[in-house]
């Protein structure tokens, strides 16, 4: 027996919200007509997916199970956040449920596994940035299989499992010979890029013993793995990038930031700590505006505000701020590091970026540091003395007037 359900409810191309009360008044409309309807499409694969599991066969329901029509009706009983997006395969709605019983029983040759959905991903795209291992160990022995498919973004099944921290599914990915390990998405990262960025340790491990891997490979910003890492705070994955032979430690990006610089602008300072023991680094690298470590590090703030860290470059009006007293001490121990240099935009040394941006621990450490130009001029002229005066830094103010030198 076969019932024309379409003919009783109503389709469009695209269905409204689902907090909207148009969607509201569908899903009451399908389930008054037909009362079971929404157990029946929300359940169907799963029992297709148990019946499999007790030796029911299940290669006939797969091949002619009506997918477009199934997800419509699918979507209509889901809410916003659930739906399937556009472009969805029956692959990745297997995938999604981890049914293994049914994506076992998938003929490569009456089902495309290499569908894409929306984004450009297939079923093993997804499958892998989910971590679901044993389902990507099924898909990859299936005939026809595209294991370095690449999506819209240019990411490939091995970019999203190292991204995310997959390690198990990344030692699968890895043993095939068709995968290209260093591959590079539109924004030219690598899969070590992705997993240096996100501080997966265990996944970087794997990825370095791969000789075909590029450790030092720069994306479209000039970025490297160690850059990524330094910049975000990932000491462990650092540590192991460092003890890399070859990597350069002291790579510039597009803007001409080294890690050293980055970690040190974002007061990361156990990075900075493995960083400035390297001969090969330079502490007084400047980037494209002229910038030091010590600029950044001196004029780097935090507002704690409600349990959540931001990064302002200027001063907040309200919170509790922080300094980054600690990586400015380490970057004035190293030997060498030059108090004094200025910028190329404004004319400032550290001491001013530590003044403008209110540190006054800062301000502190600078001005007992031998050396340190308490009258430098910036660009228009002006000295520190003359310009806190004038931006109501008082505490600044007090501390230079100490200063017989100051003017």
């Amino acid at each position: 027996m076969s019932v024309n359900i379409s003919a009783h409810l109503e389709f469009c191309e695209s269905l409204p919200k689902a907090s909207l009360r148009e969607a509201a008044a569908r899903r009451e409309s399908a389930s008054g007509a037909f009362p079971f309807l929404e157990y029946a499409v929300c359940n169907v694969l799963y029992h297709a997916e148990v019946a499999t599991g007790y030796g029911i066969a299940q290669e006939d329901f797969i091949q002619y199970f009506p997918f477009n029509r199934w997800i419509k009706l699918d979507n209509l009983f889901k809410n916003d956040k659930r739906r399937h997006i556009e472009g969805v395969s029956l692959p990745h709605v297997l995938v999604e449920g981890n049914m293994l019983n049914l994506i076992r029983v998938l003929d490569t040759g009456k089902v495309d596994v290499n569908l894409k959905d929306q984004d450009g991903r297939t079923a093993l795209s997804w499958a892998a940035g989910a971590g679901h291992e044993t389902v990507v160990q099924l898909l990859l022995g299936k005939d026809r299989i595209y294991a370095d498919s690449k999506d819209n973004f240019g990411r490939t099944p091995l970019s999203w499992a190292a991204g995310a921290g997959h390690g198990a599914v990344v030692q699968l990915l890895l043993v095939e010979d068709r995968i290209d390990a260093d591959s590079k998405d539109n924004f030219g990262r690598t899969p070590l890029s992705w997993a240096a960025g996100a501080g997966h340790g265990a996944v970087i491990q794997l990825l370095l013993v791969e000789d075909r891997i590029d450790a030092d490979s720069k994306d479209n910003f000039g970025r490297t793995p160690l850059t990524w890492a330094a910049g975000v705070g990932h000491e462990a994955v650092v540590q192991l990038l460092l003890g890399k032979d070859g990597i350069d430690m002291d790579v510039r990006d597009r803007s001409g930031q080294t890690p050293l610089s980055w970690a040190a602008g974002v007061g990361h300072r156990a990075v900075v700590q493995l960083l400035l023991v390297k001969d090969r680094i330079d502490p007084n690298s400047k980037d494209f505006y002229g910038r030091t470590p010590l600029s950044y590090a001196a004029g780097y703030g935090r507002t704690l505000w409600h349990g959540a860290r931001i990064r302002h470059e200027e001063p907040l009006r309200y919170g509790k701020r922080t300094s980054n007293e600690t990586v400015v001490r380490l970057l004035l121990g190293k030997g060498g590091v030059d108090v004094n240099s200025k910028d190329r935009a404004y004319g400032r040394t550290p001491l001013w970026y530590a003044a403008v941006n209110r540190n006054e621990e800062v301000v502190r450490l600078l001005l007992d540091k031998d050396g340190v130009d308490v009258n430098s001029k910036d660009r228009h002229g002006r000295t520190l003395l003359s310009w806190v005066e004038e931006n109501g830094r008082e505490a600044v103010v007090r501390m230079l007037r100490l200063r017989n030198d100051a003017s």
